[in-house]
């Protein structure tokens, strides 16, 4: 959702990334603000003050990071709004995206932020709203969806138009359902496009370090061959063979570490290319690539492996 935000000292009007959402928003996401306070559900109410919640970017951009900033006010669309908390700079919402959200509204400030009718809070088929929720201790995804069916099941049920109309509609209220689905990894839209993303960058990864093991093979084949005759020699003159194979194996597996690090600066380089083209446009990128310890220690063991092999 985009917004029209007037400055208090400013006349001039710009364009910021706003989010409606409920009371209990951030104590359900389990995060604070990093300055002041986050939305309570008292803040959520129709006779409630309008309030917001800043992202930190907004708060660097717009405040320069000035700790008066709570207090302060925003105009917007003629509303206005009292700044209450800034979010720590790890934090951009429930859902992984290019662009996140730089200020969260109560879901009562509908009509003033987003200027919709104001039946739209009234209407009961009305799908514009997204719904988590945190398990109970102690209960599972499968009894949570459980009760929701039932508790759905009933509910349609009520409705003198279902219990009073035709049989396919009574059928239909019997085989609504609900599934419970952790949101650990993302919303069901967001966590595919993530997979697919991800899926991409494991494929750059895979083909540069697939690429820097051949070279590397191909490297210390054609080395070995080039040095069989002096190793021959050094045979002949005394030297010891497990003194050769130990000086053969150490300069391999250097010549390995040092093939598996420029691969992964290559990867990292790659991985870097696929999220700017991906993100292509965004102001702000939420995903970053790092290298974790799996990957490192899968890049050092193949590296090792490789240089033990063709070394």
């Amino acid at each position: 959702m985009r917004i029209r935000r007037t400055a208090a000292a400013d006349s001039s009007a710009e364009t910021a990334r706003g989010k409606l959402v409920s009371g209990n928003y951030f104590s359900v996401l389990n995060v604070s603000a990093a300055t002041g306070r986050v939305l309570a559900p008292r803040d959520d109410r129709p006779d409630a003050s309008p309030v917001v919640v800043i992202s930190d970017g907004y708060w660097s951009k717009e405040f320069g990071r000035d700790p008066t900033a709570i207090g302060s006010t925003l105009e917007v669309n003629g509303t206005t709004f009292t700044v209450i908390g800034v979010m720590p700079p790890s934090f951009f919402g429930e859902t992984f995206q290019a662009d996140p959200p730089e200020m969260w509204f109560p879901i009562s400030t509908l009509n003033a932020v987003a200027m919709f009718p104001p039946s739209l809070m009234e209407e009961t088929d009305s799908r514009w709203l997204q719904l988590m929720a945190r398990l109970q201790p102690g209960v599972t995804l499968q009894q949570a969806g459980a009760t929701l069916t039932t508790e759905l099941r009933q509910f349609l049920m009520s409705d003198p138009e279902i219990a009073t109309g035709p049989a396919k509609w009574k059928e239909a209220a019997a085989r609504a359902a609900i599934e419970a689905m952790s949101g650990a990894r993302g919303l069901p839209p967001v966590r595919s496009y993530l997979t697919e993303m991800l899926l991409i960058l494991r494929i750059v990864v895979v083909l540069v370090l697939g690429v820097a093991c051949a070279n590397l093979a191909s490297i210390l084949l054609a080395r070995a061959t080039a040095r069989e005759r002096d190793v021959s020699i050094r045979l002949a003159v005394g030297a010891g063979r497990t003194r050769l194979v130990r000086q053969m194996l150490t300069e391999s597996l250097l010549l390995g570490v040092l093939g598996g690090a420029a691969a992964l600066a290559t990867a990292m380089w790659g991985s870097q290319a696929v999220l700017a083209m991906l993100y292509r446009g965004a102001e702000t990128v939420v995903a970053k690539v790092s290298p974790d310890v799996p990957t490192l220690t899968f890049l050092v063991a193949l590296s090792i492996v490789t240089a033990a092999l063709f070394g």
